[in-house]
């Protein structure tokens, strides 16, 4: 596929693509057409494992990316090692130390009993069988009916416990200081100068007005308690509500039908038209397989949880976000956040980025001061960073911002498992989603939940905050950005409705 060698194996009628470029579907299409593959298929046709993968621009990408598929592979083979050393030949090589063991314990407690006999009783004794190690059962001599068994049995405990011990301890150290999942992403913070063109921020700016004037005509001449989502209040059209901290006042305009900020005000802020540009300019052909790029997350197990227009003006207070203050049904509910500034005339208004551990900033982004290379910057970070923007000193901020949570579906991909249940910022979040859920049905701290709260701040603090590192990654040059632009163009245009289904749940449009 465009010249590109991959090889394929059928097994139990699954496909296994070896290489991390994917076939499209077109050219699948094909093939099932002319009866080239022959296996069981999903609902809509298609494997599971083959879906829109091949990243355009990745020619274009710093060397720091990782191969994620290969990555998978050789975490697969070194967790595979692992569990044939620690229980297999751990296990071999103890049980023969503690037979070797037996064997000498047993010859000293003969020795020291020839001894006790004295040299001319042992001259005159005929010798003694030789016992074997099994029935070495004490050392004083004294036999007692079922030490053998009890010898035996205590032998097997320290040896498991020894090698899950150590098969758990040795698999830790792999995921947290090989895996590129969390060296690179669990507090990394990956930015993609020109990620939009002028033009596309300047449409959706375009969008955005309409949307407020929509709003604003929508309430105009209402009573002020008929505006519960303050639209008449400035900036108008902009449905209000408190930050996280409740410091500041957060201006938005959604996307989602699905928001609970945009239900009460009868479903999303924009048109059908609105979304159809959207999905076919920038989230399908663009934003979708540069996701999948940047965290090894196949398309299919990512799913859209927000999207919204957020506008700072100046004047605007400092607001802290931090992954505790946030609301639980934010916090919980996404893996992934991603920003695209829209607008560079402001000044300040950056946002940075804490390093919990040494008590600092390690990353800021996103700032004003004229800078006309901000316009459609991609910024992106896992849910587990704290982060604060800083009050716009002029003019207005403008940031698409949305959420994207990874679903753990069923699948043979070796992704499935790095990317979720052994990846340890995905797993914080579902336990404190598992805390939530119990407070909610207890009202009251279980002892489930209490384990579940160990292990989360075990994970997010001791191990991700302290022995991760913490970086700002640039991985696109400004000076390459029309370029990637146009990797792009064209692309996956024909699959968005289905795909966009995909992308943005089962509810949004």
């Amino acid at each position: 596929a465009d010249g590109k060698g991959f090889s394929i194996r059928l097994f139990q009628y699954s496909i296994i693509v070896q290489k991390q470029s994917l076939v499209s579907p077109p050219y699948i299409a094909t093939m099932y057409e002319h009866g080239t593959v022959d296996i069981d298929t999903t609902q809509d046709g298609l494997p599971d494992i083959l879906v829109p993968h091949e990243y355009h621009a990745q020619d274009l990408m710093a060397d720091v990316l990782p191969d994620y598929a290969a990555w998978n592979r050789r975490l697969f083979y070194y967790l595979s090692a692992l569990a044939i050393v620690w229980f297999l030949i751990v296990p071999l090589i103890g049980w023969a130390a503690l037979d070797e063991m037996r064997l000498e314990a047993l010859e000293a407690q003969q020795q020291e009993q020839e001894e006790r006999r004295g040299k001319t009783n042992k001259q005159q004794s005929p010798p003694q069988p030789a016992a074997t190690p099994f029935q070495a059962n004490n050392f004083d001599g004294a036999r007692r009916p079922g030490s053998n068994n009890d010898v035996r049995r205590s032998d097997v405990l320290q040896l498991a416990v020894f090698a899950v011990l150590g098969f758990f301890w040795t698999s830790l150290a792999i995921l947290v200081f090989v895996s590129p999942y969390h060296q690179l992403q669990a507090r990394a913070v990956m930015e993609i100068p020109g990620f939009l063109s002028v033009d596309e921020c300047r449409d959706l700016t375009r969008r955005v007005a309409a949307a407020a004037e929509r709003n604003v005509a929508s309430v105009r001449g209402s009573d002020p308690g008929d505006d519960p989502l303050g639209y008449l209040k400035y900036p108008q059209g902009f449905s209000k509500s408190s930050s996280y901290n409740s410091t500041a006042v957060v201006s938005e305009l959604s996307f989602l039908t699905s928001n609970d900020k945009t239900n009460n005000g009868g479903g999303s802020d924009f048109t059908n038209d609105d979304m159809e540009w959207l999905i076919q300019t920038i989230l399908q052909p663009r934003l979708a397989p540069t996701l999948e790029r940047l965290w090894g997350v196949p398309n299919q197990k990512l799913q859209l949880q927000d999207l919204f227009v957020s506008r700072y003006q100046a004047g605007t207070k400092r607001t802290f976000r931090t992954i505790h203050e946030e609301p639980q049904e934010l916090r919980n509910h996404y893996n992934i956040a991603f920003r695209i500034s829209l607008t560079s005339d402001f000044t300040g208004g950056q946002t940075e980025f804490w390093n919990r551990f040494q008590d600092r900033y390690f990353a800021e982004t996103l700032g004003g001061g004229g800078d006309d290379t901000l316009v459609g910057t991609l910024v992106t970070f896992s849910n587990r960073l704290d982060h604060q923007d800083v009050h716009v000193r002029d003019g207005t901020r403008d940031l698409l911002i949305g959420t994207v949570s990874i679903v753990p579906k069923s699948s043979t991909q070796l992704s499935s498992w790095f990317t979720t249940y052994l990846n340890f910022p995905w797993l914080t979040t579902r336990l404190e989603r598992f805390i939530d859920e119990q407070h909610q049905q207890y009202h009251k701290v279980t002892r489930w939940s209490f384990l579940s709260r160990l292990l989360a701040d075990l994970l997010d603090s001791a191990i991700c905050d302290t022995l991760l590192p913490h970086q700002h990654l640039t991985l696109i040059n400004k000076e390459e950005a029309e370029q990637f632009r146009q990797a792009f163009a064209g692309k996956n245009v024909q699959e968005t409705s289905e795909a966009a289904r995909n992308w943005l749940g089962d509810d949004e449009l």
